[in-house]
């Protein structure tokens, strides 16, 4: 049995304090442009959903310029992470890239306290906690973040599924005698999950 997937089933599942915010990377489409033009350079968008309201989105600009501003690829930053010097470069960038990805969103978010991230592309390598808005704030200090794969996943979160098998740990793996598996039953009941190891 699979549940029909609408924006009213996953507005149900979302409190009444919360936002869905689900990344999409796409690339624009311009119809009437010449047939080499119509595809435009790759853009982030992103798709707000509240408990109740229309849905809203924002362009968030191209791709490019985003992927090119997070601070995460640490080459530049040198061995000592933690120094000082390193510690304001970062903040400095988490700032640039707050003020690309989330400043938008927020504008939108009114007064809920915990965002729902579904990121996608790049934008899965983004501690989105670690950002700083513009009153020099992490955003984990303003909201509570969860993150999601797809907004979808808040329908699948609520189906509960039988184990078709007895649960199996894997342990102490012995590889100077690979092929030679010990099996040992953790308990007599039959619902005990069963230990392999040397």
């Amino acid at each position: 049995f699979s549940e029909p997937v609408t924006i009213e089933a996953v507005q149900q599942l979302i409190p009444e304090d919360t936002a869905l915010v689900e990344f999409v990377l796409y690339e624009p489409f311009d119809a009437k442009a010449s047939t080499t033009d119509k595809w435009g350079k790759p853009h982030y968008a992103a798709y707000i959903l509240k408990s109740s309201g229309e849905p809203q989105w924002v362009d968030l600009g191209e791709a490019e310029t985003i992927d090119k501003g997070y601070y995460f690829d640490r080459r530049g930053f040198g061995r000592d992470l933690v120094s000082k010097e390193n510690l304001n470069l970062m903040k400095k960038s988490a700032r640039s890239l707050d003020e690309l990805l989330m400043k938008p969103i927020r504008e939108k978010l009114g007064d809920v306290n915990h965002i729902i991230i579904s990121p996608d592309s790049q934008l899965n390598k983004i501690p989105f906690a670690a950002l700083v808005d513009e009153n020099n704030q992490y955003l984990i200090e303003n909201y509570q973040i969860t993150y999601l794969t797809t907004g979808r996943d808040l329908i699948q979160l609520q189906n509960e599924y039988n184990s078709r098998q007895n649960p199996v740990i894997v342990a102490n793996p012995n590889y100077d005698n690979p092929g030679q598996p010990t099996t040992v039953p953790v308990a007599e009941n039959s619902d005990s999950p069963q230990i392999w190891g040397a």
